[in-house]
């Protein structure tokens, strides 16, 4: 009810994940009311969000993010995901696209990297990668 009506296109979390397979289950019977809207978000919740992947809605859009704890289950199952990169060029060794804007997060495409970015841990690999 608090979606507008001209939605168009919606990121589920810009931080954050699903916590519960109940609250991800309320997105994919959101996504099935609201048919004209575009649902989008990257999961790292994959135990209970894996088979989404192999029967999807048309309308809602997952993307596994590597680097959660059960990073084996995109390779068991094929899913399509984003690597985050510290560099353009760790990108082109991997042959992946990088989503500068979340286009290839809404779409239903192949694998693509994201760009580090974000707070991270001081002294760490990814904080020296952001400030480069």
């Amino acid at each position: 009810a608090y979606l507008p009506k001209n939605a168009g296109i919606v990121r589920i979390h810009v931080a954050g994940d699903f916590k519960t397979r109940n609250y991800f289950t309320a997105f994919m019977l959101l996504a099935e009311r609201r048919p004209d809207i575009l649902f989008y978000a990257y999961t790292k919740s994959l135990p209970f969000t894996y088979n989404y992947f192999l029967y999807p809605i048309p309308n809602l859009v997952l993307t596994a993010s590597k680097g959660g704890l059960r990073d084996d289950l995109i390779d068991e199952h094929n899913l399509r995901q984003a690597i985050v990169v510290y560099s353009k060029q760790e990108a082109a060794d991997l042959q992946l696209p990088i989503d500068h804007d979340d286009s290839h997060a809404a779409s239903r495409g192949g694998n693509f990297a994201l760009l580090i970015h974000g707070i991270q841990p001081k002294g760490s690999e990814a904080s020296k990668a952001l400030n480069c």
